[in-house]
């Protein structure tokens, strides 16, 4: 076996090797064998940093994991029906799980879990890459367990199953398997292209809600237009939905304008949903189960798209914009202006989630009817004109606005 106790030296925090040296020892005593596991391994051959600590506990007795948070001066603070465990000691995480072996009794069934060793629980996992572990135990401190070639294939920069019916038995891998792809920069090995390809339709199996999750997921990576783009070549956003079908243009600019603004998650979905024709929009819902913010961006980005024709046009007036706009999710009309081919109407979005969204009256519904206004629905109405004339410009001042009630009221 290859030992990368340097490694694990050189690149995890000091507070990190600490608490990792300390559950060393103290996993002599409870008789129990402790092993980095996952993803923190494969960001640990990657040199990425990683403040993940993902722990594989392979115990005989079992023995609770507050245990070893006791021995650790920490304190276990949540806990799964999986066996996992999030153990706090000082600002160190450690997330614990005991080792398993997993079946499935059907393709899209969550697993049948039963207690198992080391390599049981890495043969249980998605790819090669999040197959190895390293070793915790004081004599054996610092050896990598690879038993699936996952350090090969991260030096080949390929991304490979561990059998073949890896996507038949859970069929959300396979946007993990985009996600994986775009944040590494890897290639699907041709065996797992194939197994992707033809496991697609068993996303269907697959519930809206853990679709959404691994959406959601996927959407949040830093990576997320180039998982796009991969999602949408390989035919995997077509497989959670057919409607959803992202263009080379768009993708073009998800790539030049995500995070412009900071609203992550749902600009993008706005953006991937641009092309979604009204009649799909509730089917599309009900797939990803979605809650009521996401339907609404959605539903917004529809009612969006049926104003670019005024939008584009080359004479609107600003108060026109706000009208058209002012009524929809901010992230609907950002992930439209992504959406859209039409230059002028893209700029005119982004006018108004810039500029024109900002704009208000100086003047309040109390001091219109200071000025003689009777009170009802003419105060709104007078609201509403002042508004519009501040978006056009036609006034300026305070003094302008109360000029304009005092006209209106002769």
């Amino acid at each position: 076996m290859d030992n990368v106790g340097e490694l694990l030296e050189r690149s995890l925090q000091s507070g990190q090797l600490a608490v990792l040296r300390a559950a060393s020892e103290a996993s002599v005593g409870l008789d129990i064998a402790l092993y980095l596991v996952g993803g923190t391994v494969r960001d640990l051959l990657l040199d990425r940093v990683s403040m993940d600590l993902d722990i594989s506990v392979e115990d005989s007795t079992p023995e609770p994991p507050e245990h070893l948070a006791g021995l650790l001066g920490g304190e276990v603070v949540s806990r799964s029906e999986f066996g996992t465990a999030k153990l706090v000691v000082g600002d160190v995480e450690l997330d614990l799980v005991a080792a398993r072996r997993e079946t499935y009794t059907s393709p899209g069934a969550l697993p049948t879990v039963s207690t198992g060793n080391i390599a049981d629980d890495l043969a249980r996992r998605d790819f090669s890459i999040n197959a190895m572990a390293i070793s915790l135990h004081p004599n054996e401190w610092g050896h990598l367990l690879d038993p699936h070639g996952g350090r090969a294939d991260l030096e080949a920069r390929v991304l490979r199953v561990l059998h073949d019916g890896s996507f038949t038995d859970d069929a959300t891998r396979i946007l993990r398997a985009v996600r994986y792809m775009a944040r590494l920069g890897l290639g699907l090995e041709p065996t797992t292209a194939g197994l992707l390809r033809r496991d697609l339709h068993h996303m269907d199996g697959i519930s809206g809600d853990r679709v959404r999750n691994e959406l959601v997921r996927l959407l949040e990576e830093e990576a997320a237009p180039q998982a796009l783009e991969l999602a949408s070549n390989l035919g995997v956003l077509a497989a959670v939905h057919p409607a959803l079908v992202v263009g080379p243009g768009v993708q073009d600019r998800l790539a030049a304008a995500t995070g412009t603004r900071g609203m992550g998650v749902l600009v993008l979905l706005a953006a991937i949903t641009y092309g979604v024709e009204e009649t799909s929009v509730p089917g599309l819902v009900r797939r990803l189960n979605m809650d009521s913010e996401w339907a609404q961006v959605v539903r917004d980005v529809g009612s969006v798209r049926l104003e670019i024709g005024i939008l584009a046009s080359p004479d609107i007036r600003p108060s026109r914009i706000h009208a058209a706009l002012r009524r929809r999710h901010p992230a609907a009309i950002e992930g439209s202006a992504i959406g859209t081919d039409d230059t002028s109407a893209r700029a005119n979005m982004e006018r108004y989630l810039a500029e024109l969204r900002h704009v208000a009256p100086l003047l309040n519904g109390g001091d219109i009817m200071a000025l003689g206004l009777p009170e009802g629905p003419m105060v709104g109405e007078a609201l509403k004109a002042l508004l519009n004339a501040r978006l056009d410009g036609d006034v300026l001042t305070r003094e302008d606005e109360e000029d304009r009630v005092r006209d209106s009221l002769k």
